[in-house]
Parts: structure tokens; sequence; C-alpha cells
């Protein structure tokens, strides 16, 4: 139909065609379960979009935005040893979080210049560089909440050292470190 002149839509629309399409029940439920996956607040989301959305097209910025923001990073606690060093020579180590039920694996390399880190998550035998800094900033964090956990979760899941790399033997397998390196 004309969307002019005081016309509708179409004749299951009776709104006038000058009037946005309210958001709908789906949407709302959308971006709450968004929020939560996200661990965005109410508080940081009314930063971003200080008013509700008022229709459709606004509440689908705000899931648009949301999809775009990063998933916390979290670490299950397993025993091990050996933090990621924060001076001296620059070292390869290897970790193992879990994101959202899913196990990954990373290996983490400090730079020479303090506080430049390059990150690679591992996929089979390759390894891919992972660019984006507050991705990079959310896995050093995840890391940091138990270094010596995530270290030994990757030896444990893959048969390596997590500090040297080196096939590990049934006994150290547990542990999820070598026995030259545990000693380190």
């Amino acid at each position: 139909m004309n969307k002019y002149h005081g016309h509708t839509r179409n004749a299951q629309d009776s709104r006038p065609a000058w009037e946005p399409k309210p958001y709908t029940e789906k949407q709302a439920a959308f971006i709450t379960k968004l929020m939560g996956e996200r661990g965005i607040t109410a508080d940081k989301l009314r930063e971003v979009f200080p008013s509700r959305p008022s229709s459709a097209g606004e509440a689908s910025k705000v899931i648009d935005w949301l999809k775009g923001q990063q998933a916390p990073v979290v670490v299950t606690p397993l025993a091990g040893v050996a933090p990621l060093p924060e001076s001296g020579k620059p070292h390869s180590f290897h970790y193992a979080l879990e994101e959202q039920g899913e196990v990954k694996f990373y290996r983490v390399k400090r730079g020479r210049k303090p506080g430049f880190w390059f990150i690679d998550v591992q996929a089979s035998d390759d390894y891919y560089p992972v660019r984006n800094p507050s991705r990079k900033d959310a896995i050093l964090k995840a890391i940091a909440q138990d270094p010596q956990a995530a270290l030994a979760r990757y030896g444990q899941l893959i048969g390596r050292c997590g500090r040297c790399g080196k096939t590990l033997t049934s006994e150290y397998r547990e542990l999820g470190i070598g026995p030259i390196c545990i000693d380190k």
C-alpha cells in the first residue's frame, strides 16, 4: 500500500507508515541472553544505549553491538605449576582455557618489549595469531587467574609439557609438566 497520505503498510498492520515497528519479545529475550553470555551488565548497556529500544530497528542495533562484544574467558582451575615469567629471556608457554564449554589451547610468548605478548591459538599442530587487542587482554587475564592450572591443563589434555613442549610420560602427564621443567 501507499505509505503516504495516511495509508497503512498492509491489511494486517494498522500502523501508519511513518510509525516505526515496535521491538518484539523475541528481540528482548535475545538481548537478555546475549548480555548474560557476554557478561554485560544493564549499567554497561545503558552507558552505550541510554534509553530502551523503542523500535525493532533500535533493538537490532543493540543486538549487533552485543554480538560484537567478546565473551568472557573462564579458567577451570586444576592443580599445576610454573607461572608465566614477567622478565628475563622471552619464553613460549602453552595454556588450556575453557571458553563457553569448549577447551581452547594457546601459545603465549613474551615479546622483547615489556608488556608486549604474542598469543597464538592452537588448532591441531598449527598456530594462528590472536590479533585483536581486547581478545589478547581477555586471554592474558584468564591465564593470570591461575597460570599454573592453565599450563597443567594443557599438558594433561595434549600430552606435552606446557613449558617446553616435549612429550610427557604417563607419570608426568597427570601434572601437565615434564621432569626437567618441574624443577625450574
